[in-house]
């Protein structure tokens, strides 16, 4: 009996993406060329460049960098990814760079068992078919906002914060027309700075749908 067996599917999971972007692009009409280089300077003496622009931004997000996904023929699943996200966002007009990083680390497990009938002996006469999809999932957050300043040699930290998330739930579908949820979230954030306070939120609850057929 190989792992096959055992492990139906295994999925690798990579993705990025990049963004680049100018807010206020203009021309400037008073720019002027002597010899390929420009020659007229503002009050200040500073040459008057040809296209000025207040901010530019440069996003790159690996969202995943890694993660892996594996169904194993007992209905139970894994997953677990890694993600990291980098914003540089440059401000001409007072010549500062910030920067925010992000890494999260993701896990999960989940149990997924379709067509059980109620428990209890519920409904036993009509024969009901039910889904119950079980999940546990966490995630820890890295958070931080950088600062560059002219005429400051290292960087500040001015935002950010860690978190750890836990979810668990439960999800069950009765005769593909009733869903109940049983959802439970609890938050811890320790932020980087002073100017906000560390802080915990966890709530909990159930949710009754009828789906329409």
């Amino acid at each position: 009996m190989g792992w096959e067996d055992w492990i139906p599917a295994i999925n690798i999971l990579h993705g990025y993406q990049s963004l680049y972007s100018i807010v206020n692009y203009h021309s400037n009409t008073q720019y002027q060329e002597e010899d390929n280089y420009p020659f007229i300077r503002d009050g200040n003496g500073n040459f008057i460049p040809q296209y000025q622009y207040s901010q530019i931004t440069l996003t790159s997000r690996f969202v995943p960098l890694l993660g892996l996904d594996i169904r194993f023929r007992n209905n139970w699943s894994i997953n677990t990814e890694y993600r990291k996200v980098r914003d540089l966002n440059l401000t001409l007009q007072n010549s500062q760079l910030a920067v925010f990083d992000e890494q999260s680390y993701i896990a999960g497990i989940g149990y997924r068992k379709l067509n059980t009938l109620l428990p209890f002996g519920l409904f036993q006469n009509r024969n009901w078919k039910s889904d119950v999809n079980f999940r546990v999932d966490i995630a820890l957050n890295d958070r931080k906002v950088s600062t560059f300043r002219t005429g400051i040699a290292y960087a500040q930290i001015t935002g950010g914060n860690k978190s750890i998330t836990l979810n668990p739930s439960l999800d069950y579908t009765i005769n593909r027309l009733y869903n109940i949820r049983l959802f439970y979230n609890t938050n811890a954030i320790k932020p980087y700075t002073s100017e906000t306070f560390a802080s915990s939120t966890t709530f909990m609850g159930i949710n009754f749908k009828i789906l329409l057929q």
